[in-house]
């Protein structure tokens, strides 16, 4: 249970929030219910496809976390607060790997090709060249 005057609920739509995240589920009940019953949040754009980081700010045992002023002293103004800064959520992490599996599987399958070529190539180059460097020395 949290002190309404020491302690305030901060939420951020980017889907985090600085560590530590400590938050009691009496808040995280309330923020639920307040984001279903916004009218703001309503059709497109549904609170069922929001990505919402929350977090308790000001003194939090044990250790103090974030600026008091950056949440609200109830769901509803701490929602409001979050949907005045709403800000689109981070990009996923799948599309990293995507591609870094493209360049493991294509480019450098490629270069280990293009290196077996260039070695064959060589194979039959190099004794000549070797035996006309033979000629001048």
């Amino acid at each position: 249970v949290r002190d309404p005057e020491k302690t305030k609920l901060q939420v951020d739509f980017s889907g985090a929030l600085p560590p530590p995240g400590r938050i009691g589920r009496a808040d995280v009940a309330d923020l639920a219910v307040a984001a279903v019953t916004d009218p703001r949040l309503a059709g497109e754009g549904a609170s069922s496809d929001l990505v919402a980081g929350v977090r308790w700010v000001g003194e939090v045992a044990p250790k103090t976390q974030g600026d008091i002023g950056d949440g609200g002293s109830s769901a509803d103004e701490a929602l409001s607060m979050a949907l005045a800064q709403k800000k689109v959520a981070p990009p996923s992490v799948a599309n990293g790997k995507a591609f870094a599996l493209f360049h493991g599987i294509y480019v450098y399958s490629f270069f280990a090709i293009l290196g077996k070529l260039a070695f064959f190539a060589g194979s039959k180059i190099l004794p000549r060249v070797m035996g006309l460097l033979r000629r001048f020395v």
